[in-house]
């Protein structure tokens, strides 16, 4: 009975995470690397779960302690879920902000040349005026 209650759920929790996973990279709330990382430790779990050998070290246990066991596994891995969120979140802001840098970078070397293009201008237009000064005297 422990071990049939513990391969359900573990198969109806493979099947959240991958939905959750699923919806989450359709979302854009995670990169591609971990939404199939994600993806793939759902089909894991669901395979796992249709195993009876996986489970074989719960027939020592009673039911209580093996789903107080599973529960906490489980919310470890939401916890981890939701951390990978947020690096999915900070690795699009930072992707982000190197482009903008990048646009920035090429305004600037634009203007720098154009202030170049200013600073000839003007030598070679004070050149001239130093020319005719000398001329008509």
């Amino acid at each position: 009975m422990t071990v049939l209650c513990l391969q359900l759920m573990t198969v109806i929790g493979g099947l959240l995470l991958l939905i959750l996973s699923f919806r989450k990279f359709v979302a854009r709330k995670l990169t591609e690397e971990l939404g199939i990382i994600w993806i793939v430790m759902a089909f894991l779990f669901i395979v796992c779960g249709c195993f009876k050998r996986c489970f074989l070290w719960s027939t020592e246990m009673n039911i209580f302690d093996a789903i107080v066991l599973i529960a906490i596994v489980y919310l470890m891995f939401l916890i981890i879920f939701y951390m990978s969120m947020l690096l999915s979140s900070l690795q699009r802001k930072n992707q982000e902000l190197a482009i903008m840098v990048s646009i920035l970078n090429q305004e600037n070397e634009t203007i720098m040349h154009q202030i170049e293009a200013l600073d000839e201008l003007t030598i070679t237009s004070e050149g001239k005026d130093e020319k005719e000064d000398i001329v008509c005297n």
